[in-house]
């Protein structure tokens, strides 16, 4: 499967989207894949219309039966967060969206239109973070409502509403350096790197579950992970005391973090279990602007792995080459399992 945060950007040539998208379409099909699209809420109505029409012209190249699902926003729990960093981001957007029920209007006028489209069976979502796990059952302030408004899409939608959330221990505030030391982290990595047991995310999924059944009423809802991953290097919007241990985002973690994730048995939660989860991501990409290295290679045009052994060679230079130029949707896909 793939999860596309975004049909199509202003920043992007206007002359390649047709090309793009007809590539993706062409891929989704040979392949048998899924796709999750994603459509952005913002604070500005005007660039969200736009991208939801975009949103809508893709969406006509697949069959119902080609989408997985449609995520209307994404992290806006965390919106608020992003005020200092972002100034299209206001208080008063950011109020609106969550008091004023903004958001939950545009979620019900999007999923009205993709019902008239012909997509009624196909399931739709709002992608949160795993800090909307930190209320009763989810967080409920004035500036993320979550709580409210999935008690709202559960009861309005059913089962066709998937819960989705995205799980980071490389973010994660209360991990600590180890105790002593200045530079070491070595106990936070054996929660946080890894899939089993104790781990963060295992863990994170299991309250996860426990808390939709709260709101649902139902032990079999649909839970999407929308994202987990590694940054290597270091991401510049790493904060925690974690940015001090150089190990924390060295490559082997990162490729440890990695071949977990891979070899994650998610059946083993049992009735826990999350029914599907994405890895961030395919390449590095910036988050409202700060440089974030979670991809499994730098940029949509790398020849090489982040993850190799010391003496390979690529056969190919860091250039355009015939496959990559039939292929640029790679600009917005992330890698699902």
């Amino acid at each position: 499967s793939l999860r596309g945060f975004k049909a199509w950007s202003s920043e992007w040539s206007p002359a390649a989207r047709e090309i793009a998208w007809g590539d993706l379409a062409a891929f989704v099909s040979a392949n048998n894949v899924k796709i999750l699209v994603g459509t952005q809420i913002t604070c500005s109505s005007a660039e969200d219309d736009k991208d939801w029409d975009w949103t809508k012209q893709l969406l006509n190249l697949f069959s119902p039966s080609q989408v997985m699902g449609v995520s209307i926003g994404n992290e806006l729990d965390i919106l608020a967060d992003k005020v200092a960093v972002d100034d299209t981001i206001t208080d008063e957007c950011v109020t609106s969206l969550w008091q004023g029920d903004s958001f939950w209007s545009t979620f019900q006028q999007r999923v009205d239109e993709l019902d008239a489209m012909g997509f009624g069976d196909v399931p739709v979502t709002t992608v949160f973070t795993g800090a909307a796990l930190g209320g009763s059952p989810f967080i409920d302030t004035p500036t993320a409502s979550v709580g409210t408004f999935l008690r709202a899409a559960s009861q309005k939608y059913g089962q066709r509403f998937a819960f989705s959330f995205n799980f980071y221990p490389y973010f994660d505030p209360s991990y600590k350096l180890d105790s002593g030391t200045t530079d070491q982290c070595t106990q936070a990595l054996t929660s946080a790197a890894g899939f089993t047991g104790s781990c963060q995310v295992p863990a994170s999924v299991a309250l996860a579950r426990g808390k939709i059944r709260q709101v649902s009423g139902n032990a079999n809802s649909l839970f999407w992970v929308g994202e987990t991953g590694w940054s290597s290097p270091k991401a510049h919007s790493l904060g925690t005391q974690m940015q001090w241990c150089p190990e924390w985002s060295s490559t082997d973690v990162f490729e440890k973090y990695y071949r977990d994730f891979l070899d994650w048995d998610i059946d083993a939660g049992g009735a826990s279990a999350p029914d599907h989860v994405f890895y961030f991501d395919v390449r590095d990409s910036f988050q409202y602007g700060v440089a974030e290295k979670f991809g499994l290679i730098e940029t949509c045009m790398s020849a090489k792995c982040k993850i190799r052994s010391a003496n390979y060679t690529s056969p190919y230079n860091d250039m355009f080459t015939q496959e990559a130029q039939s292929m640029p949707w790679y600009k917005w896909a992330w890698l699902g399992l």
